[in-house]
């Protein structure tokens, strides 16, 4: 009796219908109050990534690689402005041949422009026609002692350090500012490792038409150090990048460039010991295709420029036939034949009777 009776309610399920269902309270006011007060912190409080932030905007190396990329549109437009600094150098008339006229600062702005721009061009015809250019502007326009005074040492200090003095030249005409059509400054001058030896087998041929001009016993051994410099230009083992495939293309600048020394200086006494001598030696011995090949550009250029009678005279004649008919040395019968080739192309009808005779 004394025990209290706990009545239980039950809820019929009908008596539910049509009455809202009871919900649990939600914690969302909760987060959303957490969240303010993040953002209200004071600014001393607040920390960025800066690597973070920056690392999604930088852009992907492949894709800039890919915008830098030459393309033919823009290997034409150089062509084109080297065929237009070209047309200076075209001279009309015999009279202008020897003489002709070019302000020093002109002069300096085409060279320094070649040098820093032309010659280091990652194309290797926008480059051959660069050192073209170069070469032939120094003969023409280079005479003069304020031309000769400016560009020896031009062409000794990129032989030496790969890069042009006269920045503050380009800077003049190119100018400081930037923006999205305005010329590059000296700051897009190349300085990498191949540039800087694309520049110096540049400086090479142009430093041999910088010779031509030098006059009086006094010079001739400058005269003397250019001809060893282009020589071994030319039958070097390897290029300045030390692959052994020189580009023939500078070979041949090498050449033309030697024709017009042989009879400057001590040249003519040293062209039998050693010029011919180390070049023959090259040419049928050595090693690599492009070393024989180059000598044989040299062999032809120094015959060219000493004349017919050399052939004769030293023997050069019979020292290829010899070459020629040795079948158990493939490198002895091809450097031959390269020097028989490119007599041929040098020489013309003047070596015609001697082929009947190797051949």
């Amino acid at each position: 009796k004394g025990l209290r009776k706990t009545v239980v309610k039950k809820t019929d399920a009908l008596s539910l219908l049509g009455k809202p269902k009871k919900t649990k309270k939600s914690t969302g006011g909760r987060k959303l109050k957490s969240v303010n007060k993040a953002l209200l912190k004071p600014k001393e409080e607040r920390t960025l990534d800066q690597d973070a932030l920056t690392s999604q905007f930088k852009v992907n190396a492949a894709s800039s690689k890919e915008q830098l990329k030459d393309s033919p549109e823009k290997t034409r437009t150089r062509h084109g402005m080297l065929d237009a600094i070209f047309a200076l150098t075209e001279v009309k008339g015999s009279s202008n041949t020897a003489t002709g006229v070019m302000e020093l600062s002109t002069l300096e702005l085409i060279t320094v422009f070649l040098l820093a721009y032309g010659l280091a061009d990652t194309n290797a015809d926008v480059r051959a026609k660069a050192r073209n250019i170069l070469r032939q502007i120094v003969a023409f326009f280079g005479s003069s002692d304020e031309g000769i005074a400016f560009l020896l040492p031009t062409m000794e200090h990129v032989l030496n350090n790969g890069v042009t003095p006269n920045n503050n030249v380009l800077e003049s005409l190119l100018g400081s500012k930037r923006g999205k059509n305005s010329p590059p400054t000296t700051e897009s001058v190349s300085t990498t490792v191949t540039a800087m030896n694309r520049r110096k087998e540049g400086a090479v041929v142009a430093l041999g038409s910088v010779a031509l001009h030098l006059k009086g016993e006094e010079n001739y051994s400058k005269i003397d150090s250019t001809v060893d410099m282009l020589l071994l230009t030319l039958y070097s083992a390897t290029d300045m990048d030390g692959n052994n495939n020189t580009n023939e293309s500078v070979q041949s600048s090498v050449a033309d460039c030697l024709v017009k020394l042989m009879k400057k200086g001590n040249t003519p006494k040293r062209l039998e010991k050693p010029i011919l001598e180390d070049l023959l030696r090259s040419c049928l011995n050595g090693e690599f295709h492009s070393q024989r090949r180059g000598a044989a550009h040299g062999i032809a250029a120094a015959l060219k420029g000493s004349g017919i009678a050399s052939l004769k005279k030293h023997n050069v004649v019979a020292k290829l036939q010899d070459a020629a008919s040795n079948t158990g040395n493939s490198n002895n019968k091809e450097g031959s034949l390269f020097a028989m080739e490119l007599l041929s192309v040098r020489l013309g009808l003047l070596f015609e009777p001697y082929v009947i005779v190797l051949l």
